[in-house]
């Protein structure tokens, strides 16, 4: 700006020398000496950096742990995130304090929890047995409609991927071995370790929507990690499938929701996305294969449908 007001200062000072003899007004020696001084100041005055704080509030907040694992919490999160430590997470299969609900769930035995912490992959074991153990942990009847109500009521209008039809008429009866409506016959056998492992974790996501309950209560983990096991009790890469695909999504779901970030667990929203990412890999997968096969779709292409 001070060069281009010196620029117009000599042209202007030209134009007068052509009109009169007399200086102009606005060449006045105060004035140019006023310009002069001001330039000077601006040079020597010091660039006061940002504040740190200014900056990571512009960026985010990146943070590694000691172990390496780093959790990014985004532009929104700023320095503050890091001042206080939160308390670290229950573990698996404890209550948590002034809970009557969670104190009902039985703790997981060392086999079931073996699979869960194995996921995505099938650990050396006997599947069949680990299947048989999961069904005894399925809660009363009562309690698994109460629960498949709250998913429905509180989550499927959001999350789409389980349809009522799906849920309540062909999934429930068949694991719990109930007699089928026969003017709605299931296609499909939804008795398989993938089916249990969507209905654990509609318990689980349930669980955690049921307002009746305190937040993040013990009761959804029980069943997120029963669910965890179910889903290796079968590879899910080698043999994807629809409901396979439901599974991955509704446990990307309660990652998010299941507030592990608060309570000190390195489990985080790239966990949500990675699962995300791996169900829509999969139904891309499983729809190549409806579309080259000659079998008629059953009653999942709907859903399927939803996460292409």
């Amino acid at each position: 700006m001070n060069e281009r007001i010196r620029q117009l200062e000599d042209a202007l000072a030209i134009l007068q020398a052509r009109c009169s003899n007399e200086t102009h007004p606005l060449l006045r020696d105060e004035l140019l000496t006023t310009n002069a001084e001001q330039e000077e100041e601006e040079c020597t005055t010091e660039v006061t950096p940002a504040r740190p704080v200014d900056v990571i509030d512009t960026f985010g907040t990146l943070s590694v742990s000691e172990h390496g694992v780093s959790r990014f919490f985004g532009p929104t999160g700023g320095a503050e995130t890091e001042l206080d430590t939160p308390p670290s997470s229950p573990p698996v299969g404890t209550a948590s304090p002034g809970s009557g609900r969670d104190s009902m769930s039985p703790p997981i035995t060392g086999e079931l929890t073996r699979f869960s912490a194995s996921f995505p992959f099938t650990p050396i074991g006997s599947p069949s047995e680990v299947q048989d153990l999961i069904e005894q942990y399925l809660p009363a009847w009562a309690r698994a409609t109460h629960l498949c109500e709250m998913y429905l009521q509180n989550a499927a209008w959001l999350f789409r991927g389980i349809t009522r039809h799906q849920l309540m008429v062909e999934m429930l009866p068949i694991i719990y071995k109930r007699p089928v409506s026969a003017d709605t016959p299931s296609s499909q056998d939804f008795s398989g370790p993938h089916d249990l492992a969507l209905i654990f974790l509609v318990f689980a996501v349930g669980s955690l929507l049921d307002m009746s309950q305190e937040p993040y209560s013990a009761e959804g983990e029980h069943f997120h990690h029963i669910a965890r096991a179910a889903l290796c009790l079968q590879p899910v890469l080698e043999k994807p499938s629809v409901v396979a695909i439901q599974a991955l999504r509704l446990l990307s779901i309660y990652t998010a929701m299941a507030g592990k970030e608060l309570r000190g667990s390195e489990t985080t929203m790239e966990t949500t996305w990675s699962l995300l990412a791996l169900s829509a890999q999969l139904a891309q997968s499983v729809r190549l294969i409806r579309l080259v096969s000659t079998e008629a779709p059953n009653s999942s292409s709907g859903v399927l449908d939803r996460f292409t």
